[in-house]
């Protein structure tokens, strides 16, 4: 009889540690549980970040294509008129008329403005307007490649995030299957002290 209230007595120290092993094991699941929500939450968080920027390179790479279309079409047309301009000024003169001698001080006519002087300013405004058109493309390709770089450094945050939340997942596992063992033999336990104790109602 003795013998029998001891194990009793141990079986009942082993429940309880088994209560407070299920405890610290549903503590840490809970715990878990919620840090994988986090991570979860952050990654779609950096996925719409992913999402919106990847928007923005294609749209910023497409009018950086746009102006570097205008920009050479811009050089074509600055190097046909340059080749006018020099064919106008190389090509032959046309012979002026013979002066006619007049009697007495006649008027000097007033000279227009020169068409090799207008055609200079011409080609001046066109190189300023194609220089500054070339600063803004630089520009854009200086911000393209500065969100290239943004993009890949989130797509790697990206990565790593899941990379962990797959170990929180599977750790998460590995405790749920501690806690349904720690159940069991609490369980068995329970059942275990029960059945002495019925024992013992007989002998006594």
């Amino acid at each position: 009889l003795r013998d029998k209230v001891l194990r009793e007595k141990d079986l009942a120290q082993q429940q309880m540690q088994s209560d407070l092993d299920k405890a610290d094991l549903s503590a840490r699941v809970t715990e878990l549980g919620l840090a994988v929500k986090r991570l979860e939450k952050q990654n779609l968080e950096k996925d719409q970040v992913n999402k919106d920027l990847t928007e923005k390179l294609e749209a910023l790479a497409v009018l950086s294509d746009s102006e570097s279309g205008v920009q050479l079409s811009g050089s074509e047309r600055t190097a046909d008129a340059s080749n006018g301009s020099l064919r106008g000024l190389s090509g032959q003169r046309t012979p002026s008329p013979p002066r006619r001698s007049s009697p007495g001080r006649g008027r000097s006519p007033r000279r227009g403005p020169s068409p090799a002087c207008s055609d200079s300013s011409t080609l001046a405004l066109i190189h300023s307007a194609l220089h500054k058109r070339q600063l803004q493309v630089q520009d854009m390709r200086g911000r393209y490649e500065a969100s290239q770089d943004l993009l890949g450094t989130l797509r790697k945050q990206l990565s790593d995030s899941e990379s962990e939340r797959r170990a929180l997942e599977e750790q998460l596992q590995r405790l749920r299957d501690k806690t349904d063992g720690a159940m069991q033999a609490h369980e068995d336990a329970q059942r275990e002290v029960q059945r002495l104790r019925s024992a013992n109602e007989l002998l006594s």
